[in-house]
């Protein structure tokens, strides 16, 4: 009969280890099933090499049996948070970007309200409220939707210390906690 799924089942092995002249302990025997077995094996090791310290050791691992994959069940992660502020800090949830892949035209960079099509060098975003693709044209779809993953993250990434809310960038809140902790 097959053993049930996820039940806990203890495995325990026997085996002598040989004190080291360090006097640290390393395994000197095999793995035995059973205590007076590897007591027996310890003795024989006593007897054969004379001022060397043996002694028994017993290793318990615990197997879990787990159920097997099913194949026809897919997992993709379709959503990644990006920010310039570590996720503790109070103003995180507005200094947040999505990267998603909201439909089948690709990637999207948006902060739940308005997608990102661009950063300028000089740190200028280009926005477009709302994140559906669906009554617009095929301009906006190529601007605001992006190929792949990595070309999707790379605009998050470049946007993150840009974003502003109430006049502040992420960039300028996230040194105010530095100046902050150092004061």
């Amino acid at each position: 009969m097959p053993e049930p799924e996820n039940t806990p089942r203890q495995h325990v092995e026997w085996f002598v280890q040989e004190q080291m002249p360090d006097g640290t302990w390393d395994q000197a025997s095999r793995a035995i099933l059973d205590r007076p077995a590897a007591e027996y094996r310890r003795e024989r090791l006593a007897d054969r090499y004379a001022g060397v310290r043996f002694r028994v050791a017993r290793r318990t691992t615990t197997v879990l049996m787990e159920p097997e994959p099913d194949d026809s069940v897919t997992v993709r992660p379709t959503r990644y948070e990006v920010s310039l502020l570590p996720p503790g800090h109070d103003a995180y949830p507005h200094y947040r970007l999505w990267v998603e892949e909201l439909d089948r035209y690709g990637w999207t960079v948006h902060d739940g309200h308005a997608c990102l099509g661009a950063v300028d060098d000089d740190g200028r975003l280009w926005w477009s409220i709302g994140t559906s693709v669906y009554g617009r044209d095929d301009a906006w779809t190529a601007r605001y939707r992006h190929p792949d993953l990595d070309t999707a993250l790379r605009l998050a990434v470049a946007a993150a210390p840009h974003l502003n809310v109430n006049v502040r960038t992420a960039a300028q809140v996230l040194a105010d906690a530095k100046e902050t902790r150092h004061a």
